[in-house]
């Protein structure tokens, strides 16, 4: 077994810039590092996963014909990521279409309609529901996952009848390694589809599921 001060950590930061990928010990000293520039891999409102992922499986192969870097060295993967963007994956978490970009806003006329009104622009009642249970609430200028979805739902519904899940890209990149589909309360934030008064309740709010008209069940 490697020793823990040789032990190494295959680090992805997915940015809205572009990928980052590099190998860090365990107590966070980069060994090794590459970025690829976001313009060469997508755009501003939507990119390409399968881009994302040639460009990390790439770098990361890169990197382990470093003569600091080994495999066996390798105990773990971490992964961090850009927000409030969307994915639509199959059962497999292989993209079924772009990411839309948390500044893609197709959705906005959705949310306007479910959200919309006379206090800063949302309605009151739907304030008082979110606020009180989530901390935050929807965009009604639709560049957020509740407008991501409700555009890929009612607007490109054969995209929608094609995708299990609706990821961040976060939790996609995960899944690409783990074949798991999961999420987390920090990569659901932006949603704002879990009540978070108590944060040992790990789960979806039905209430705010609801009120989201979203399909729960992605």
């Amino acid at each position: 077994m490697t020793a823990p001060a040789q032990q190494l950590v295959l680090a992805i930061d997915l940015g809205s810039g572009g990928p980052k990928i590099g190998y860090v010990t365990v107590t966070g000293e980069p060994v090794w590092w590459h970025y690829e520039r976001g313009d060469a891999v997508g755009g501003a409102r939507t990119q390409n996963p399968n881009d994302w992922w040639d460009v990390i499986v790439k770098h990361a192969q890169e990197g382990l014909t470093q003569p600091n870097v080994t495999a066996k060295s390798v105990v773990g993967i971490a992964v961090t990521g850009q927000w409030s963007s969307t994915i639509p994956v199959d059962e497999n978490g292989l993209p079924v279409a772009e990411c839309l970009m948390w500044s893609d806003t197709h959705g906005a006329a959705h949310s306007q309609r479910m959200f919309g009104g006379p206090v800063a622009g949302y309605s009151p009642r739907a304030l008082a529901t979110w606020i009180r249970r989530s901390g935050g609430m929807p965009s009604h200028a639709g560049s957020d996952p509740i407008s991501h979805m409700l555009h890929l739902d009612r607007d490109l519904p054969e995209v929608a009848a094609r995708a299990r899940w609706y990821m961040e890209p976060v939790d996609q990149v995960t899944m690409r390694f783990t074949g798991i589909a999961a999420a987390s309360p920090m990569s659901m934030t932006g949603a704002w589809l879990t009540d978070n008064r108590d944060l040992s309740e790990v789960a979806y709010d039905p209430v705010l599921v609801d009120a989201a008209g979203i399909d729960a069940n992605k």
